[in-house]
């Protein structure tokens, strides 16, 4: 069984503000850049108040688990979410496989969903249940939170034994021990590029909450209370390790397609897995993972990230967005 879908809000915690990333049209290119958006059936899962992809010209439905209304009350005194932009839902996947919230026969070519994934209880059946609407060849596209640079920071990357355990309990909504992780050891990050640069002192960082608020919330949430936590926690190593163990029992049934590591001054990841099929090998699944794995280094020397990250300063910054056009014309100039 997989968990209710939470919508995409910012996560929970201050001190993060918009999510740094690839530019948006080379993020979408990564995450989109195969699929025929105009012709093509796609869920996006969590779009809340700001849909990564638009309905006007393709072929998308939204899915959450609750419908606007219920959304709109759920984020009424928030005030990073719009709740004036939030979207109509389509599709509202909560305690029921999704197979069973979607109209009878669809058939989904892609899924999309952009800091969603941590959220989800039972990781296993979340993708289980994609999988069951989505052919061989099938995409899901992901944004996934680089656990280094969030608040997410001195939290251990989860484990494989933690990702069964929820599958096998089949969770529909965070566990205790889920919600105790999060709300103990979640701290105050206001500056990821610190982070980056190697300018943290852990013991310095406030937490977000002391062990007793942590215990009060895991105890809510064994009374049936849904909280809304990070459930997961990763690196670029450690995700593509978990999915490729998953791979290998036979409990996920994608490749991964592309992976594109957390860039500097950005904290996610960017994901394409690939639907295999039904009776797929465990060991060319299990290597498109461990390939991956096996290239990533979770340690970045802090004297070339202090370098990066000025660059990436000045490339956000207003003076270098004016200058974009002479920059062009230069090169323009230069080419003839």
């Amino acid at each position: 069984m997989a968990a209710s879908v939470p919508g995409s809000a910012p996560d929970p915690m201050p001190g993060q503000g918009p999510v740094p990333g690839p530019a948006a049209p080379l993020r979408r290119e990564r995450l989109l850049g195969p699929i025929d958006l105009a012709r093509a059936r796609g869920l996006e899962i969590g779009p809340l108040a700001a849909p990564f992809i638009a309905r006007e010209g393709t072929n998308v439905l939204y899915a959450d688990y609750l419908d606007a209304d219920g959304l709109r009350e759920k984020y009424r005194a928030d005030p990073n979410v719009d709740i004036s932009r939030i979207v109509d839902v389509d599709v509202i996947w909560a305690n029921r496989p999704l197979a069973a919230c979607l109209p009878p026969g669809t058939v989904v070519d892609y899924v999309l969903a952009s800091h969603v994934m941590e959220h989800i209880p039972d990781l296993v059946g979340w993708f289980q249940e994609i999988a069951a609407v989505q052919p061989p060849g099938g995409l899901v596209a992901l944004a996934i939170p680089d656990k280094r640079f969030t608040f997410d920071l001195l939290r251990a990357p989860s484990r494989l034994g933690d990702l069964v355990d929820a599958h096998l309990q089949g969770l529909r909504r965070p566990a205790p021990w889920q919600v105790f992780d999060h709300h103990a050891h979640a701290v105050r990050l206001d500056d990821f590029r610190a982070a980056w640069e190697g300018r943290i002192d852990p013991a310095a960082l406030a937490r977000h909450a002391d062990a007793a608020i942590a215990l009060h919330c895991a105890e809510q949430a064994r009374a049936g209370v849904h909280l809304d936590v990070h459930c997961w926690v990763f690196t670029p190593r450690s995700l593509m390790q978990r999915l490729g163990e998953l791979a290998a029992l036979g409990l996920l049934p994608y490749r991964c397609r592309a992976f594109y590591e957390t860039e500097p001054c950005a904290i996610e990841m960017l994901l394409v897995l690939e639907r295999c099929a039904e009776d797929f090998d465990r060991a060319a699944a299990t290597a498109s993972f461990a390939d991956r794995a096996a290239g990533v280094a979770d340690e970045i020397p802090a004297r070339v990230l202090s370098l990066e990250a000025r660059l990436e300063a000045m490339r956000r910054s207003r003076s270098w967005r004016l200058t974009a056009p002479l920059r062009a014309m230069g090169r323009s100039l230069a080419g003839r």
